[in-house]
């Protein structure tokens, strides 16, 4: 995230950023806490621009409906944690994200962080899981993020035209 709030400046509301590591070495979940990468993992923030005000109510909410369609997409079973994390169906973690927004100009920028355990889980995070452990299938960062990526503008701009409601049935069942 701190690498893709510096490509702020480039991006627009019609044209969004990616930012896709292959390590983290600093990452960070809700409230400071601090995101241990396994050791295949997926480590991505999207970025997005708007021209207006934006109202972040739920957009977190929103972006969980998208990562978890892409893992149902892949033959992956998850379920939503309150309010930005995605469980196997099981109980255990899979994925964290994390919003931050800040100004930029009239509008606003919108770091979408993602962390998605691929392959292997993190030692140090008791409960947790990979999708390759739940499905027995490898996926390469590069393949999710273009899935990810075409889904998520898509998620932005409904979001930012509608709010959160097109996305609540899906978040509350």
């Amino acid at each position: 995230m701190d690498q893709a709030r510096l490509l702020s400046d480039e991006v627009k509301p019609d044209k969004p950023a990616l930012v896709l590591a292959a390590r983290q070495s600093s990452g960070r979940g809700r409230q400071g806490r601090r995101w241990i990468s396994p050791a295949e993992g997926f480590f991505c923030t999207y970025v997005f621009k708007s021209a207006q005000g934006y109202n972040a109510s739920g957009f977190t909410l929103a972006v969980s409906c998208a990562v978890r369609q892409a893992l149902l997409d892949f033959g992956c079973e998850s379920a939503f944690k309150w309010p930005n994390d995605i469980l196997s169906s099981d109980g255990r973690k899979l994925c964290g994200i994390l919003v931050e927004s800040f100004s930029a100009g009239a509008g606003r920028v919108v770091l979408c962080g993602i962390g998605l355990n691929l392959a292997g889980e993190p030692a140090e995070i008791t409960g947790s899981v990979s999708v390759q452990t739940l499905t027995g299938r490898s996926l390469s960062p590069l393949t999710l993020a273009e899935k990810l990526g075409v889904r998520l503008f898509a998620v932005w701009k409904e979001f930012m035209k509608e709010g959160f409601l097109p996305f609540r049935d899906v978040w509350l069942e």
